[in-house]
């Protein structure tokens, strides 16, 4: 696709010089057995840090012992609360997509992902060993950053400010998804991933 200039939309376009294009390596469903560790940052649990002409441990200062024996003990049902909590969001989204949409295909296309926002909502909740995340590029603002703790108003607020949705005022923002395509009519959003304990 060409860029968009002012209010004239993106084109396609044969040359790549002209283009704009977004690719990204996915990890398919099927890959099995990709094993990874969670470590504790050590800085959080043994790093001193200078407080005036002190040197002072930042587990004191942060009252890190009793939060990281929580944080840890906890860390699994903190991800599965946040997952639920984006799923939740995504799944209404592709809803008010479906509903709006003007032609069958857009149709198709959100209802299918919001069927799998469900699907997943289902999952989290009946697999209760497993972690559910959501990682790397392309899976979308919310998992990236804070801004469910923020709420609305001030997560509009720093939109405006750096102007990330171009003016656009669209909310809730961002009013965009990237979608991997798996051929045909099968679209599936980016970075969802299911950790099992070993």
């Amino acid at each position: 696709q060409s860029p968009r200039s002012k209010n004239q939309p993106s084109q396609y376009t044969d040359d790549h010089q002209q283009a704009v294009a977004n690719f990204c390596e996915c990890v398919d469903e099927r890959v099995q057995g990709v094993r990874i560790s969670v470590v504790e940052d050590a800085f959080l649990s043994d790093g001193e840090i200078g407080k005036g002409d002190a040197i002072v441990r930042v587990a004191e200062e942060l009252r890190w012992e009793q939060l990281r024996r929580q944080a840890f003990a906890q860390w699994r049902q903190a991800c599965n609360e946040l997952a639920k909590t984006v799923a939740a969001a995504e799944r209404d989204w592709w809803g008010q997509v479906k509903g709006n949409a003007r032609n069958a295909f857009a149709q198709l296309v959100a209802a299918r992902l919001e069927r799998f926002y469900d699907d997943l909502l289902r999952r989290v909740e009946a697999e209760k060993d497993a972690v559910f995340l959501n990682l790397g590029w392309g899976g979308g603002w919310r998992t990236k950053t804070v801004t469910e703790t923020f709420g609305d108003e001030l997560v509009q607020q720093v939109v405006n400010r750096y102007n990330l949705d171009r003016g656009a005022r669209s909310r809730p923002f961002p009013k965009t998804r990237k979608l991997a395509w798996r051929g045909g009519n099968e679209f599936v959003p980016l970075g969802w991933v299911k950790l099992m304990p070993q």
